[in-house]
């Protein structure tokens, strides 16, 4: 890969975490191949294996941008 397609790469990396930032304090993410996934139980098909966040954050995916399955400690607390 080219020097410039490698930090178009990495920007658009950064931007898809920031796009999904609700999934990198929830406890059901994952990082699995430089991609971050979702592990919610609720949410997982029958090869149970974390799908990517992508998929489950789209409308009617799962948890959609509203971000429904979200679990975190301070979640409960507020």
């Amino acid at each position: 890969m080219s020097a410039a397609l490698a930090t178009i790469a990495q920007a658009w990396r950064e931007a898809e975490q920031r796009q999904y930032s609700a999934c990198n304090h929830c406890d059901h993410h994952r990082w699995a191949d430089a991609e971050l996934r979702c592990a919610c139980p609720a949410l997982m098909w029958g090869d149970s294996k974390a799908r990517p966040v992508h998929l489950v954050r789209l409308p009617h995916g799962g948890c959609g941008p509203e971000a429904l399955h979200m679990s975190a400690p301070w979640l409960q607390a507020a």
